[in-house]
């Protein structure tokens, strides 16, 4: 399914302290993926080309994903909370929290009389919002990584590349492997098709039937079915030659080959 998103505008309300701006997080049941829109504030991450759909339809680029760690304050209190595949979106006027990806991992939002509380699958409350505008402005700051570890970006591999490193498994496990999450790390080039042909693989397991003991059909004149094997002397240099007539003679020849 093609991931979804419905980006708001950058606005400043005159009678409310609050204020949406491009470093506002806010909590949002439309979108099918967390959202980013600055690049300095993941901890790693995997570039991509690719696009999400906004309002009336509208292809917005998406130039990459990954984890990016936000600070709640709750109570009086700090929570740190990492949202994993928050995909990199530099035209959205702000960053969002999918409520329904929220959902899927468990946890669940709370609405009512103007603020949103955010629980995870443990029912620990992570977050809080007010309504602004219609929209749920989430009480959350960015965690910025330092400058000399940020993001460091994570090379893409093919699934021919991820074939071989895990031992030529197949490439249904390993599509499964990705999509359920399995490990961390398995990174794949989006444009790569799943459908590699691995040479390796193939000579394994090509088979052939094994050579008869006896044959069915037996020559009939002297010279109509030879069989010729050569093989090297133990003496460097010398080689032996046998051929076996199918009609019964067999001989013997030895030569020898000048060192180069």
């Amino acid at each position: 399914m093609t991931d979804a998103t419905y980006i708001t505008q950058q606005h400043a309300l005159p009678d409310n302290t609050d204020a949406i701006i491009s470093d506002s997080w806010l909590a949002d049941s439309a979108t099918s993926s967390h959202i980013s829109n600055k690049r300095e504030a993941y901890q790693c991450f995997t570039p991509l080309h690719t696009h999400v759909k906004g309002v009336g339809n509208v292809l917005v680029p998406v130039e990459g994903k990954g984890s990016v760690e936000l600070k709640s304050r709750v109570k009086e209190k700090n929570i740190m909370i990492v949202l994993p595949n928050v995909l990199y979106v530099p035209s959205a006027p702000n960053s969002l929290v999918s409520l329904t990806r929220l959902d899927e991992s468990g946890g669940h939002a709370a609405m009512g009389n103007g603020i949103i509380q955010l629980y995870d699958k443990n029912q620990t409350l992570i977050a809080v919002g007010r309504r602004v505008e219609r929209m749920y402005l989430l009480d959350v700051s960015t965690v910025t990584p330092p400058h000399d570890s940020s993001a460091t970006e994570i090379v893409l591999f093919t699934w021919t590349d991820w074939h071989r490193q895990f031992g030529h498994v197949g490439i249904s496990g390993l599509q499964r492997t990705l999509t359920q999450n399995l490990v961390d790390g398995l990174n794949i080039t989006p444009s790569d098709s799943p459908m590699p042909t691995c040479e390796a693989c193939i000579q394994a397991k090509q088979a052939h039937a094994p050579f008869p003991r006896h044959t069915e059909r037996h020559a009939q004149n002297a010279g109509e079915l030879t069989h010729t094997d050569l093989w090297e002397a133990r003496t460097v240099g010398l080689y032996k030659c046998s051929t076996l007539h199918n009609h019964g003679t067999r001989t013997f020849a030895s030569f020898s080959c000048p060192p180069q």
